[in-house]
């Protein structure tokens, strides 16, 4: 009986939650619109935000809150019965995303949401593991990205992480390396678990900061060890990792009120991530609530989903799983199964109640109006591990809910975390800032296309910090996403294209079309199964494959989504056993395909080498080439061309024929109706090509290719599959990602030798060469490709462009770079470059480089300055004649020199043991040379040679320099100096006549023999105190 009455209160407040969540319009959506349950909070459900004392004129704090393997259903402002109150009034006051999707698993989903790019840019493209893959799978976030936490403490935020880490392969090793934990990434403070998964009572790699608290060996104890190491004073009795997650984050809080700089928490839950651990009393809050089954649920939850419009009414509710049987013949134990689905619901509730905490702590700050919090979810509910829950009622650890379940958590879509279907994909988001999002969106849902890569680009727009080009020695790629902001106010972004891949499993949308491709169960995706298409405005289910219906908009999508591979370096992709499976599959845009026969299993192909006017097409076993590949064209009016990849030659239908039927030939000319086809009577996966002008089909006539009067024969039924000739895809992969590199590069010749082999090898694929013609080529495009990535890869990935010079010499050779002291000591990468790419030179950080490399070593092939004036640009005759010049753009507080054609001992005025020339640029508007006149042990610029002009350079503004370098003749070498456009009008003269200076130029005569040769160093040497910034150099004549 008591169970009975606990039944029928819980149908109660589920009826009670209908009403407040959709018995009014968005705006008046009740924060109280779950079933009853214990919250952790109740100022935080009954605050009202917009309370503030006054406005803030700081930056907004920022709060993101990710939760963990929680479906789209999970919480009761997206139609859940499960109890989320506190979440629950962040949509009654913000914005709810209908449309938001992320990358289908934990890891990658956490590399985009910190990086805002795609996880295979971080390192992160699979998990945290490393089974010898490329750079993109390495298993750790890795240094040519920036988190959230990097830019934003740049822009003076302090901030503080708690939770689920999970992007570093290292987890419990302080001593091993760190370089991917949070305090190496950003974060100020840390407190959490750095492993994926873990008991919640003795939890796995709980750490602070640095220090590891329960290492993996010492889990018996890891409760106890928990305690000992609480994040606040206000122990509890027993550790529950949910709730230490939700004080540490009350904590950081509480201890930043005060400060004048605004602060960025990252919360992360583990919840409601297997093991289904909860307390008790969480579980008996949804006594008898799952008895009716996961049927019964999950029509709850959809039509509640309906008439809060989070989905539209044109979305089906998936069909339940084929392994997964009714409610009502579930023939196992219905006890377990309920009661597993409760502690399901007592996970989220839980963690509800934490949620309601950290609001709590805002609102107590003051600062609820200038605080923007986000809410989201990781992927899409989980089904790993099991159908069905496990069969000890008993053990409320039983780690999951099982795909029954799961199916349920992700209503009304089908699929489950790590598949590109939308139940993998979509997730809940919800925004709250008072500040900026007006009365009028609050509870509102919007519907515009979102990504997890735009949290990033939000909390750098609505922040003002700077997102930068460079860090950690690296370029950084551009952001993926972009921002909110503009949703909150009202508006829609504007169509975009959205992408994951995970496993091979891969999807591309945009705001009407999804491309899909899942692959086959119980491992990674088979790369070349076919694209599925889904209408997104119709059908967000996906429970109707248009993809044969619209081969123009699969094409359009594939291609997109290749081009983002490519750029995003998640090719080549990896089956289960961590080979190779596939690279992009074309490079004009279209998608390709085989045609089999059903009766013979035989290919159609195009005989290139037969001739326009011969019978051109025929059938071949096995797959040996570009003919067998075809692409359909969309005709309109539901009729094809059939267009093979060499030449672009188009099936006709003749008219003309023997016995045997009409004869069928390839030709360039498609534009007749007689190359129009039609697909009919498919049955099962083949189906019948129809010619729009004659009727009749295209099949396969005793040894010939024909058409006939249409029949049930095998003989004209077809199958399609998506082509995948490895050695041609391979070459098409570097020959597209050769194009993402040349962008970066300055060494022409070597684009241009790539260029040639790439066109070379591509035009002899299209014309039909063999399968080791092919291979060849693709294997000469590959060494290019090699050759031109080992320039950039010399570089760290640096752009190039200002500091590579033509023939290959690199500015950033490290042992180039030296101090002003003795030049004994490198500098770094780090120490010269700013975020955006600049030259930053201090009297700290004083330069000599190595500039002018004129002679190239036979053997090596790589430019060097000579050791003797042989061939060199000081005394060469080959060069006699020939003006070099380099131009930079400079902006320097004060007091400056720079050193031109310094010797291999010439490091700077005070220390200077060869040859060299120094230009001095002074705040009283003058510029003086200072001229060494040989290399003789301790000479010193003193003892030098002065001359001097009026340099017309500007401090504290952008300057363009140009030195022009001439070597007239064996005696003799001018320089020019121009600085902003005007010549400088140098004049003076040594005692010697070594060097003098008249007419505009400085020349140095009488420099034949080695210990007067000049040098090809160069370098900025700044004034005590001052800072030069060179944000260009361009050189040309070398």
């Amino acid at each position: 009986m008591k169970k009975a009455i606990k039944v029928l209160v819980t149908l109660l407040l589920c009826f009670c939650t209908l009403l407040a969540l959709v018995g009014c319009d968005p705006g008046q959506l009740d924060n109280s619109g779950s079933s009853s349950g214990s919250s952790g909070s109740s100022d935080s459900t009954g605050t009202t935000p917009g309370t503030d004392p006054e406005p803030s004129s700081k930056a907004p704090n920022i709060v993101t809150i990710l939760v963990d393997d929680m479906g789209f259903s999970d919480l009761g402002c997206y139609g859940s019965e499960i109890n989320t109150p506190n979440i629950d009034s962040l949509a009654k006051y913000g914005i709810r995303y209908n449309q938001f999707y992320n990358t289908a698993r934990c890891c990658p989903s956490r590399a985009s949401l910190l990086t805002g790019l795609a996880p295979h840019q971080t390192g992160m493209g699979h998990m945290v593991d490393d089974s010898g893959r490329v750079d993109a799978y390495a298993g750790t976030l890795n240094q040519s990205c920036v988190t959230i936490a990097e830019v934003l403490k740049d822009a003076g935020y302090s901030t503080y992480m708690s939770g689920k880490w999970h992007v570093s392969k290292n987890v419990d090793d302080p001593n091993g390396d760190i370089s991917s934990w949070p305090l190496q990434r950003g974060f100020d403070k840390y407190y959490g678990i750095l492993r994926g998964s873990s008991s919640y009572w003795n939890p796995r790699t709980l750490a602070e900061g640095n220090t590891v608290i329960t290492p993996e060996t010492q889990l018996s104890n890891a409760g106890e060890l928990a305690l000992q190491n609480y994040p606040t004073d206000d122990v509890p009795d027993t550790f529950y990792l949910t709730d230490a997650i939700s004080d540490a984050s009350v904590s950081y809080i509480e201890d930043h009120q005060g400060e004048d700089n605004p602060y960025f928490l990252y919360v992360a839950y583990t919840a409601p991530h297997w093991p289904m651990e909860v307390p008790q009393e969480n579980i008996d809050h949804y006594d008898g609530v799952y008895d009716v089954g996961w049927d019964e649920i999950r029509q709850a939850r959809y039509e509640r989903q309906l008439e809060m419009g989070i989905i539209d009414e044109s979305t089906e509710l998936s069909a339940r799983p084929s392994n997964v049987s009714a409610w009502d013949n579930y023939g196992g134990n219905k006890e377990l199964q309920s009661y597993t689905m409760q502690k399901y619901a007592g996970l989220i509730e839980r963690m509800d109640e934490g949620v309601g905490q950290i609001l709590d702590a805002i609102d107590r700050s003051g600062e609820a109006d200038n605080t923007i919090v986000m809410f989201l979810s990781d992927n899409g509910g989980c089904s790993e591990l099991g159908t069905y829950a496990g069969e000890n009622p008993s053990d409320i650890r039983y780690p999951v809910i099982g795909e029954a379940w799961a199916n349920v958590t992700n209503t009304p879509f089908s699929k489950y975390k790590a598949y590109a279907s939308e139940g993998g994909v979509t997730a809940p988001l919800i925004v709250r800032w008072p500040a900026q999002i007006e009365e009028d969106q609050w509870g509102s849902i919007n519907k515009s296309l979102t990504s997890i890569v735009d949290i990033m680009a939000t909390c750098v727009d609505v922040s003002g910090a700077e997102y930068p080009g460079y860090a950690h020695g690296n370029v950084i790629p551009e952001m993926e996403g972009v921002s909110l902001a503009p949703t909150f106010t009202g508006d829609l972004l504007g169509d975009r294209y959205v992408y994951a891949e995970h496993e091979a499993r891969a999807m591309i949308r945009n705001n009407k079309w999804k491309l899909l491709r899942e692959g086959g169960a119980g491992g990674f995706a088979v790369y070349n199964q076919a694209w599925k298409l889904y209408d997104m405005e119709k059908d967000r289910s996906e429970t109707t494959d248009l993809a044969s219906q619209y081969p123009e908009v699969v094409d359009e999508l594939a291609s997109a989504w290749n081009q983002w591979a490519i750029r995003c370096d998640v090719f080549p992709l990896y089956n289960v056993s961590g080979t190779s499976s596939g690279y992009p599959t074309s490079l004009d845009g279209k998608t390709y395909y085989s045609l089999q026969n059903r009766s013979n299993a035989a290919y159609l192909q195009y005989d290139a080498s037969a001739g326009a006017a011969a019978e051109n097409v025929e059938l071949v076993s096995g797959t040996v080439g570009l003919g067998q590949q075809w692409a359909f064209v969309d005709a309109g009016d539901g009729y094809i061309k059939i267009m093979n990849r060499i030449d672009k030659m188009c099936l006709r239908d003749t008219a003309e024929g023997d016995a045997g039927g009409n004869v069928v030939v390839a030709v360039s000319d498609g534009s007749g109706d007689d190359c129009l086809w039609q697909k009919v009577d498919a049955s099962g996966n083949y189906y019948k090509l129809q010619n729009k002008a004659t009727g009749r089909v295209l099949a396969y006539s005793g040894t010939s290719v024909r058409t006939v009067a249409d029949s049930s024969d095998n003989a004209v039924y077809w199958q399609q599959a998506v082509y995948n000739d490895q050695s041609l895809n391979e070459l098409v992969y570097y020959v597209e990602k050769s194009k993402t590199i040349q962008e970066d590069m300055y060494v022409e010749t070597d684009v241009a030798a790539l260029k040639e082999a790439a066109a070379s090898a591509y035009a002899a694929a299209l014309a039909g060469a063999s399968q080791g013609e092919i291979q060849q080529a693709c294997n000469s495009v590959k060494e290019a490709f090699n050759g031109l990535a080992s320039i950039y890869d010399e570089n760290d990935g640096k752009e190039t462009k200002s500091y590579m010079l033509p023939n290959g010499c690199d500015f950033f050779n490290a042992s180039d770079w030296k101090s002003a002291d003795s030049g004994e000591t490198s500098r770094t990468r780090d120490q010269i470059i700013d975020t955006d790419g600049s030259l930053i030179f201090t009297d700290e950080t004083a330069s000599r480089l190595e500039l002018f490399h004129v002679v190239q070593d036979s053997s090596t092939g790589a430019w060097r300055h000579p050791g003797t004036p042989a061939g060199n640009l000081t005394n060469a005759a080959s060069v006699y004649g020939t003006t070099y010049s380099y131009e930079m753009t400079i902006n320097a507080s004060g007091q400056f020199d720079f050193l031109v054609l310094g010797g291999a001992n010439c490091f700077s005025m005070d220390n200077a043991n060869s040859p060299g020339v120094f230009f001095r640029f002074t705040e009283d508007g003058k510029v003086t040379i200072y001229a060494a006149k040989a290399s003789a042990a301790g000479a010193q610029y003193s003892s030098w040679g002065e001359f001097s002009g009026t340099s017309g350079f500007n401090f504290d503004e952008e300057n363009v320099i140009t030195f022009n370098i001439t070597r007239v003749d064996a005696d003799t070498l001018i320089i020019e100096l121009v600085v902003n456009g005007q010549k400088v009008a140098l004049a003076g003269q040594d005692a010697d006549g070594m060097f003098s200076a008249d007419d505009g130029f400085f020349k140095a005569v009488g420099y034949t023999t080695s210990t007067n040769s000049l040098g090809q160093r160069c370098g900025f040497y700044a004034g005590s105190g001052n800072t030069v910034i060179v944000s260009a150099i361009e050189v040309a004549g070398v």
